[in-house]
């Protein structure tokens, strides 16, 4: 078995392309770890932090990987309005990026 030396050198690479190749999404084993350990039991509202609907669709999609070109595509908007959505989003939330708005949305059940 080819034991890949990228990422953490446990196969990580090879995880990442088996599982994005069958349509899944990958995430490191240290942000899935992060995501077991922290998983709350009470979910958070996310009309708490006064998201619409658009927001938490692009938040939804940004989840999954996405680039604000992509996100902009599937949900025909300009790359324009996605950045500024994205740029909404990581004010709302208090995070620093869109990957700390995507790890809050998995650990606080946002997204799907």
């Amino acid at each position: 078995m080819f034991v890949s030396s990228v990422g953490t050198g446990r196969g990580d690479f090879i995880h990442a392309l088996l599982t994005t190749l069958s349509g899944g999404i990958y995430y490191p084993a240290d942000v899935r770890e992060l995501i077991r350990t922290n998983r709350k039991e009470e979910v958070v509202d996310p009309l708490d932090f006064s998201l619409t609907s658009r927001e938490l669709e692009v938040l939804d999609i940004l989840v999954a990987g996405f680039s604000n070109k992509e996100i902009a595509e599937s949900l025909f908007l300009s790359a324009e309005t996605v950045k500024s959505h994205v740029s909404t989003i990581i004010s709302k939330l208090g995070v620093r990026d869109r990957t700390q708005a995507a790890v809050f949305a998995i650990l606080n059940g946002f997204s799907r």
